[in-house]
């Protein structure tokens, strides 16, 4: 997916965002009406209970049971908004961690295209720091001496060139995967396109790198293509004539990261 298409998604998160920001306000003055309505309802009743004598002087004896009647509505009144209120708290909280869920992978949606929207740039930039590379190897020790000083600035600008690609790179997270002989191959960061033949180096160790991996940020742009040793006095009934295809098949070295 491409920056521009990063930044849409993002954009329509933050106003998808903003719509619930809305629900969670009319949710919650919904609430807060309710539960003044309830106060006043249980203030009310509470009234009439603490002091009967009070509201009854004040009443007529043929009002008093309609009096009653309605205290009796307004309890199943009140219960039942109770009831709607412990709803809209429920439905508040889960529109409040939902909120604060969104923000939080919006947050994190654009560390990350931060980080990571330059990736395929990167990958671009590799193929040019692999031709450097190819360059400077092409160049025999034999032209070095007999090329003059015209060949030796200019092998020396390749140079130079190389390195400051190299630290642009570093300075945007870039880092290079470049084990040397000897060290063991990981599957999460090197690829064998081959095994050699090599009695001075383990089983399945790097014998040599064919092209260069990278790192963006810690994540993997592209494995190191390697080398790995086929050493047969390591492997299992390694040293035994005509046994060379036996022994454990998981002692081979993956081909694929």
């Amino acid at each position: 997916m491409s920056s521009t298409d990063d930044i849409d998604r993002m954009v329509q998160e933050a106003e998808d965002y903003a719509a619930e920001d809305e629900d969670y306000a009319a949710e919650d003055k919904e609430c807060r009406e309710e539960v003044e309505v309830t106060n006043q309802a249980e203030a009310l009743i509470n009234a009439i209970e603490k002091n009967p004598e009070e509201f009854s002087n004040k009443i007529d004896a043929t009002d008093k049971k309609a009096v009653q009647d309605t205290i009796k509505d307004l309890k199943a009144a009140l219960e039942e908004l109770q009831g709607e209120i412990a709803d809209l708290k429920d439905k508040l909280l889960r529109t409040t961690a939902e909120s604060e869920n969104v923000r939080k992978r919006a947050e994190r949606e654009k560390i990350d295209a931060k980080k990571f929207g330059i990736s395929h740039f990167a990958r671009d930039m590799m193929n040019v720091a692999d031709n450097f590379q190819r360059a400077l190897q092409s160049v025999t020790d034999e032209v070095r001496e007999s090329g003059g000083t015209q060949v030796g600035n200019l092998i020396a600008g390749i140079h130079m060139t190389e390195r400051e690609l190299h630290t642009a790179f570093e300075k945007n997270g870039i880092v290079k995967l470049d084990p040397q002989p000897g060290e063991k191959f990981d599957p999460n960061f090197h690829q064998a396109v081959a095994e050699v033949p090599d009695g001075s180096l383990p089983n399945g160790a790097v014998v040599q790198v064919t092209q260069i991996g990278y790192l963006l940020e810690g994540r993997l742009l592209r494995p190191t293509m390697v080398l790995v040793a086929k050493n047969a006095a390591d492997a299992p009934g390694g040293g035994e004539e005509g046994d060379g295809d036996a022994g454990d098949p998981d002692s081979k070295v993956s081909t694929t990261v």
